[in-house]
Order: structure tokens, then C-alpha cells, then sequence
């Protein structure tokens, strides 16, 4: 009798007794790969329970596979309600290899997959400071396309079925894979779905020769008709997609010009609307045959929010260029900065903004173009600030919608060592075909102008007789000619020169409240031109035109009836104040319509007309200073006492406190009573 076999068996009886049930198993049920209950026949007594994760492989080719958890085992029946597939798996299958999987952990990347699930695969690579390897160099213009509804960032961006989400995405993807050399690139963004995330460029792009790259909202459509009636009906040569109430941008309209602006749109068809007022709904009424041109967009219809950052930014030598798009922000709207170049190349409303609406500093330029509106103001700041050598430039030149209200603690316009230049605010824009080199000048428009005998125009750009350049009075007005004549005075224009081309007349104006200018600690705004019924109003003792320490103003000509409430109207504390303005003589034309200081100079300050100034008189000057007439409550003139000059000039006028002096011929002379 031997125990060695008998202990052996028994030994053998134990281990298959207390062996664990296993996990590895397979299946040869077919399944179709995607997510949801898969029912399927595998071996009995596994170690899976309700819950238990596992994943099913194909053994022919392991990339197909589907995980899930376990929603029921008995016998050899289980079911998997399967949440998640491979990349690349498809398929159906029936040689299934089943082991356990360990749950998703609290990231959403797997290792397996090698960062190939990244959402912004261009955005990871910049945040990680990897430079791209390879570029693609482009030889030929490129589209990209994006979608704030329906793109996703991974996605290439070269189709509208494979927008990228965000504008950020496709220039990130455009600073980080391609190298432009020398050709343009459109980002197209769908209307109608948003709002779109901020934009911000913070290098140049590889191959730029300035401001190839540009974002486009909403596309303009091409005008072939204008009614001239009430309301005027616009004709689009293909349908606009527009609805009753949008608002809507129109420019580069002859003949019927009252159709160029910013307006609401109503009685829609697939190819024709109705304009109307944006500011009360009226319907807007024609001033002459339609003769050619026009295009109109809906840049409210395409929204950049940016939130608490600003909606479009672009820095450290940065260029590219937007157009049609709305702009809001808690921030700025549009910000130029650390020598950066934005120019606009359509349409743009900007929307209410918690800052400056347009802001260049440290060598930003920031460049719109003659078509765009205003729909908000701003409840921080104004409307645009040039600071440390930032330049806005053409930044008013457009159409503007009506109830634009802008901060008490911010200006309308201010700059601080910085530039804000050629900007003229109108409610339409007409070329100029001529100007004649005469006495007055006549200048012929393409298209009728709209304007009166008396009005004020407003005249830009024109080259060769470039006196025709200014503000003037018009006279003598035929639809599509007016003879310019100096507003204040009178006086006939002349001609400087052959009329060589260009040139444009700005028509009515908009309104804008609370702040005016404000020129801080040497910089200048020039040229700039508000047009015939504007209004500046100024709240509390906040001066509508402020110069501040060694600032300059140039040429500002703010026509129509200037009011303020109470305060200062013009203050000027610091170096100069210079009125360089429609003409070559130079003129300054405001109305302050209250009690308080209309004008003043204080603290070292110097202001200096170059032509003629009327203070308290709308009569035709005779001298170069006009004073209104003295009346019980109030003197023409008074002089604050002091002391003499220490090195008085001939013709200086001063009161030391017990008589008043006058130079003349080298001696100081009291003027005394007689």
C-alpha cells in the first residue's frame, strides 16, 4: 500500500477546489463595434459581477475593440452596455478576447492613444512652448472655416463640415503649421450661431507681408437696386438670408445715397427688404434714382463676446485683419498693442463695452475702415484712446447708429502720448469726381449728395487741389455739385491746384453724450470733423474738449449745436490747444448753451487760433477776436489783478490791482480815466 499516489491526488483534489474564478475569457457571438447593451455568449463561472468593467478585443486585429461595464451574468449569457470604442475601431466581429478594464480615471486622456485625443492639438503645443517641426509653405490662398455651434478644435478647419469652434483655434493652428509666404488666408465664420469667443494674435504670423491673415463675420452682399420711395426697398443679386429686424450696414451706394447707413430691416424677401430707422422705426425715405454699386452685411448677426478680456487683441507685431463682425466685451472691444497692426476690411458694429471700444497703446495701430456703426457706448471709458504711441486711425469715418452713450468718467475720444488722426463722423459717405481749381471751389459728386444751400460739408481726401480739403458751407447746390464756402466768414474757397482724384463727402451726423475729448500728456488728435447736427453734451464739470499738459488738438471742427448742461466746455491746462480747421485760414464752431466757463486756459496753457474767434456772438466777425456785448450782470472782458510782467512786450494788456497797463513803444502806460 502506497500513500505518495493517494497524497498527490488528494493534493490535486484541493488546489481545483480552491482555485478562484478566472477573467480571461472569449466570445464568438457577433456584435456589431459601437456603444450601448451588446448581449453575448461566453464561459460559465467567470469572476465578472454587475459593474464589472471589461474590454472585448478583436484577436484578428486588436485596434477594434469596445469597454464597458457589465450589466448582467448568468451562465454563459452576458450583456456590456459598452460606453466607449477605439479611434479607429469599426466593424463587425466574432472572435472576441474578454478581459477586465480598469475605470476611466478623473482625466480625459488615455496613454494608448498618445495625445492624439487633444481638443486643440495647436493650442497644447504653444501652451507647452513646442515649436513646429514642419511647415507647410503655401502656394496658393487658403480658406478656413469656423463654426461657434457645430466646430470642434480638432477638427482641420478647411471645410465648413470640419470648422474648428473658435477663431483662436484656427490662428493658433495658422501661427503653429504654416508659413504663408506671401499669400492670403480667410477665416470664415458662420453667421447666425455664437457668440464667438475672443480673438487674440499674440505673435506674427511665419511668412506675413502684412496683414494676409483675415477673419470675416458677415459676408457683404451684392446690391443691384434702391427705390427711390418710402420706405426705400433694397434688391440683393442672390438671396441675403436676412430677417425682419436685423440690423444691417450698407455703403458704396450711388445716386440713391440716403440708402447708405446703418439700419433696421423689415418686409423681408429672399431678395429684397425695407429699410427703416434704427432709432424709431420710421421708414427711411430715398433722395434719388439709384444709379449703381452697393453692399450690404449684418455684422450683429456674426457677435465676438469677449467677456472680461477684450473681444479682438492683437500684440507684439502682430497683422491681420477683421471685418463684419459685431463686437461686446466687459473689456475693450478692439485693442492694438506692443506695435501690433489691425486694420479693418468690412463692416464692423461695435457693441457696448465695459472700456474703450477702440484702444492703441505702446505702438499698436489700429486702422477701420469707412463702414461700420455703433450700436452701444461704453459704461467705463469712451469710445477711442491712442496712449503710448498707440495710433487710431480713420476710426470714425462710417456710419453710425443713433443712442450711443459713453461713461461721464471716460472721453469720447483720449489720448496720452499717443494719436488719434483722421476721423470724421457721417451718416453716408459720397465720392468726389471733381473739384475745381476756382474761385469758390465746385466739387462734383458721383451720385447726389443730399446736401442744402447753408449746410455744413464736410470735404476729405481729395489730391492735387487739396484746399478743397475741410468743412465748408455749402452754396449754390445742384444733386450732384455744391460751391464750397468758408463757414464762418463767408468767404469763397480757392483753389490750390489741379484736382488729381479721390476725395469724399461725409453727410449728417449722430450723437453722442457726457464726454467729449480728451488730450493728456503730449499726444494729439487731428483732423477730426463732426458733421452737420451733431450734439456734444457734457455731464457735471467734465469738459466735452480737455488738453492736458504738452498735448496737442488739430483741426477739430465739432459743427452743429454744442451744449452742455454746466461746467467748462473747453479746457485747456497744460501746453497747447491749436484750431486748425476746415480751411487753411482755420476755424472753430461751438454753441455752449449754458451759464458756466465755455473756454478755458489755465496752468501754463496756450490757446491758439489760426483765423478768426467769436466769443458769445454768432455775428460775422470784423476782427479776429469778437466779444459779445456787455449786458447789467455781466462785462465783455475782465481781468484777474496781478503784477507787471517782468519783461512786458509792446501791446500787452494787464491790471495790477490799481491800474490798468498797457505797453506801447518800449513803456509801461496806465490807461486812465478821462
Amino acid at each position: 500500500m502506497t500513500i505518495t499516489n493517494f497524497d498527490s491526488k488528494v493534493l490535486v483534489a484541493h488546489q481545483v477546489a480552491v482555485s478562484p474564478p478566472g477573467f480571461a475569457a472569449t466570445s464568438a457571438t457577433s456584435l456589431a463595434i459601437g456603444t450601448g447593451s451588446k448581449p453575448f455568449v461566453t464561459q460559465p463561472n467567470l469572476a465578472y459581477r454587475p459593474g464589472s468593467r471589461v474590454r472585448l478585443i478583436s484577436a484578428a486585429d486588436p485596434t477594434n475593440y469596445m469597454e464597458g461595464n457589465v450589466t448582467s451574468y448568468s451562465a454563459s449569457a452576458m450583456t456590456v452596455n459598452v460606453t466607449r470604442v477605439g479611434p479607429t475601431s469599426s466593424g463587425t466581429h466574432a472572435d472576441w478576447s474578454i478581459v477586465s478594464a480598469g475605470d476611466p480615471g478623473s482625466g480625459d486622456l488615455l496613454s494608448t492613444l498618445n495625445l492624439s485625443d487633444l481638443t486643440n492639438k495647436p493650442a497644447a503645443l504653444i501652451n507647452l512652448g513646442v515649436p513646429p517641426l514642419i511647415r507647410t509653405r503655401l502656394t496658393a490662398p487658403l480658406a478656413f472655416y469656423v463654426n461657434a455651434a457645430t466646430g470642434n478644435n480638432s477638427n482641420d478647419g478647411l471645410s465648413p463640415g470640419t470648422a474648428f469652434l473658435t477663431m483662436q483655434a484656427a490662428s493658433d493652428y495658422i501661427q503653429q503649421r504654416l508659413d504663408l509666404n506671401g499669400f492670403p488666408v480667410s477665416v470664415y465664420c458662420a453667421e447666425g450661431v455664437g457668440p464667438y469667443a475672443p480673438l487674440r494674435v499674440k505673435r506674427p504670423y511665419v511668412g506675413d507681408t502684412g496683414g494676409l491673415v483675415t477673419f470675416w463675420g458677415s459676408l457683404n452682399r451684392t446690391i443691384i437696386g434702391a427705390t427711390n420711395a418710402t420706405p426705400i426697398v433694397i434688391m440683393t443679386d442672390a438671396p441675403h438670408n436676412f430677417t425682419n429686424g436685423m440690423h444691417v450696414v450698407q455703403h458704396g451706394i450711388v445716386g440713391n445715397n440716403a440708402a447708405n447707413g446703418a439700419f433696421v430691416v423689415g418686409s423681408v424677401t429672399a431678395t429684397t427688404f425695407a429699410l427703416k430707422k434704427e432709432i424709431d422705426g420710421s421708414n427711411v425715405a430715398g433722395n434719388g434714382a439709384y444709379v449703381s454699386g452697393g453692399n450690404v452685411s449684418s455684422p450683429r448677426n456674426c457677435v465676438i463676446s469677449g467677456g472680461s478680456s477684450p473681444a479682438i487683441q492683437g500684440e507684439k507685431s502682430a497683422s491681420f485683419s477683421i471685418g463684419g463682425f459685431s463686437v461686446t466685451s466687459l473689456a475693450q472691444g478692439i485693442v492694438s498693442m506692443r506695435d501690433a497692426d489691425i486694420d479693418n476690411v468690412g463692416p464692423m458694429d461695435l457693441g457696448q463695452c465695459g472700456s474703450d471700444q477702440l484702444y492703441a497703446t505702446r505702438g499698436g495701430y489700429l486702422e477701420m475702415a469707412y463702414n461700420f456703426s455703433i450700436s452701444g457706448g461704453s459704461s467705463g471709458g469712451g469710445w477711442a484712446q491712442g496712449s503710448h504711441r498707440g495710433e487710431v486711425r480713420k476710426a470714425c469715418t462710417g456710419y453710425f447708429a443713433a443712442n450711443v452713450d459713453y461713461a461721464v468718467g471716460g472721453a469720447f475720444a483720449f489720448v496720452d502720448y499717443g494719436e488719434i488722426i483722421d476721423t470724421t463722423i457721417g451718416a453716408f459717405v459720397v465720392p468726389i469726381l471733381s473739384a475745381t481749381n476756382a474761385t469758390p471751389i465746385v466739387i462734383t459728386t458721383n451720385g447726389n449728395h443730399g446736401f442744402s444751400n447753408g449746410d455744413v460739408v464736410p470735404v476729405e481726401l481729395c489730391t492735387g487741389n487739396t484746399a478743397a480739403n475741410g468743412a465748408w458751407r455749402a452754396t449754390s447746390v445742384a444733386p450732384t455739385t455744391i460751391a464750397l464756402v468758408n463757414d464762418a466768414t463767408g468767404a469763397n474757397s480757392v483753389g490750390n491746384g489741379a484736382y488729381t482724384g479721390g476725395g469724399l463727402v461725409v453727410g449728417a451726423g449722430f450723437t453722442w453724450n457726457k464726454q467729449g475729448f480728451t488730450v493728456q500728456t503730449s499726444g494729439s488728435i487731428n483732423q477730426y470733423s463732426q458733421t452737420q447736427n451733431g450734439n456734444i453734451q457734457a455731464i457735471g464739470n467734465n469738459p466735452p474738449l480737455q488738453n492736458y499738459y504738452p498735448g496737442n488738438v488739430f483741426g477739430v471742427v465739432p459743427q452743429g449745436n454744442s451744449t452742455s448742461v454746466s461746467g467748462t466746455w473747453l479746457s485747456i491746462i497744460g501746453d497747447s490747444f491749436n484750431v486748425i480747421g476746415g480751411n487753411t485760414s482755420g476755424f472753430l464752431v461751438w454753441n455752449p448753451q449754458h451759464s458756466a466757463i465755455s473756454f478755458q486756459v489755465e496752468a501754463g496753457g496756450n490757446a491758439e487760433f489760426f483765423g478768426t474767434l467769436g466769443v458769445g456772438t454768432n455775428s460775422t466777425s470784423t476782427a479776429y477776436l469778437t466779444l459779445h456785448a456787455s449786458t447789467a450782470a455781466m462785462a465783455s472782458l475782465s481781468f484777474g489783478g496781478g503784477v507787471a510782467p517782468t519783461s512786458p512786450l509792446d501791446g500787452q494788456l494787464w491790471f495790477d490791482g490799481t491800474g490798468l497797463k498797457f505797453r506801447l513803444g518800449g513803456v509801461t502806460r496806465t490807461i486812465t480815466m478821462t
